[in-house]
C-alpha cells in the first residue's frame, strides 16, 4: 500500500478483502444447491473417506491459519513499527488467515462435485464461515491496537 494512502481508508480496505471472502463463502453454498450434483455422482464414492479426508485438511488449514501468522516476520507488527509498515503487515495477516479460513468452504465444494455427500460440503463450508466469523474479533482487537499506537 502507499504511504500516502489515509489510514481511515486502509482500514477500509482491510475489512473489504475480509468481507470479501466471508462472502464467496456465500456463492460456494448457492453453488451446491444450484448446480445438477447427479451429475457428479460417480457411486464409488466412500463417504466415509471423503469425510475424513475433508477434516484432515479442514483441520491443516485451521492450524495454519493459527501458526503461519504468527512465526512469520511479514506478518508480525513490532514496536517501533510506523504506523504504515504496522496496517501492511496487518492486512498481510488477514489475507493469509482469510485465506486459510476460507479455504475450508473450498474444500467442502470440490468435496462434493467430485462425489462427497451434500452435508459433508454444507459442515465445511460453516466451519469456516464459524472460522472467519471468529477471526473477526481478532481484526477489531488488532485495528483498535492500531489506533491507541496512533493517538500516542
Amino acid at each position: 500500500m502507499s504511504e500516502g494512502q489515509p489510514f481511515a481508508t486502509r482500514i477500509r480496505v482491510i475489512w473489504i478483502i475480509h468481507f470479501a471472502l466471508v462472502g464467496a463463502l456465500a456463492i460456494y453454498l448457492l453453488l451446491l444447491f444450484v448446480l445438477d450434483l447427479e451429475q457428479f455422482n460417480t457411486g464409488r464414492f466412500n463417504p466415509m473417506l471423503s469425510l475424513v479426508v475433508l477434516a484432515a485438511m479442514s483441520m491443516g488449514s485451521i492450524m495454519l491459519a493459527l501458526v503461519w501468522p504468527r512465526v512469520s516476520p511479514l506478518m508480525q507488527p513490532g514496536r517501533d513499527d510506523p504506523p504504515a509498515r504496522y496496517l501492511d503487515k496487518l492486512q498481510m495477516r488477514v489475507i493469509v488467515t482469510d485465506s486459510f479460513y476460507e479455504s475450508i468452504g473450498i474444500y467442502g465444494l470440490v468435496a462434493v462435485l467430485v462425489g462427497a455427500p451434500l452435508w459433508q460440503g454444507v459442515a465445511a463450508i460453516g466451519l469456516s464461515a464459524i472460522c472467519l466469523a471468529a477471526h473477526t474479533g481478532a481484526i477489531v482487537g488488532w485495528i483498535e491496537d492500531f489506533r491507541r499506537r496512533v493517538r500516542r
